[in-house]
């Protein structure tokens, strides 16, 4: 494409950018495009869902260890995939069965930032990342203040 100015720019047939990545928030949002994921050349496995805004204001994805060689992290794994499939009311959520009955689930998610991590360049990073699932009418307690009535010693 040779540059004739921008006057001459024509956008006519490129698509819009997708949603924006869920900054940290509550929103009600509904499951999409969930499905069941190899890590790398591992005989580890994930569920993947991709959790939408119901008003627009973006998406995250989620990773829910499946199968893991650390026992810990595919029990942490289980416990938040149990969790989100309580919280949306999936008719199964001790055995969700078929991968598709997720998608279309809604319910109530808490976003927050995750720990720091490096990439491979050995760069810090921080991602925003789905912290708490609640039905859609429950609405997360919020921290209370520590009470500081105890005595002052001087």
């Amino acid at each position: 494409m040779k540059w004739e100015g921008f006057q001459s720019l024509d956008l006519s047939n490129i698509e819009q950018a997708g949603p924006l990545r869920l900054a940290p928030g509550e929103y009600v949002a509904v499951a999409e495009n969930a499905r069941v994921e190899s890590i790398g050349e591992t005989n580890n496995k994930r569920l993947v869902v991709e959790f939408v805004d119901s008003d627009g204001a973006g998406d995250i994805r989620t990773f829910f260890n499946l199968v893991h060689t650390s026992e810990q992290a595919q029990t942490i794994g289980h416990r938040q995939l149990k969790t989100f499939l309580t919280a949306a009311a999936h008719p199964n959520p001790d055995r969700p069965g078929d991968v598709e009955t997720i998608n279309g689930l809604t319910c109530r998610i808490t976003v927050g930032m995750g720990k720091e991590w490096k990439d491979r360049d050995g760069n810090t990073r921080k991602n925003a990342e789905v912290k708490r699932w609640l039905p859609v009418g429950e609405v997360a307690p919020q921290k209370k203040a520590e009470k500081l009535d105890d005595e002052i010693p001087f």
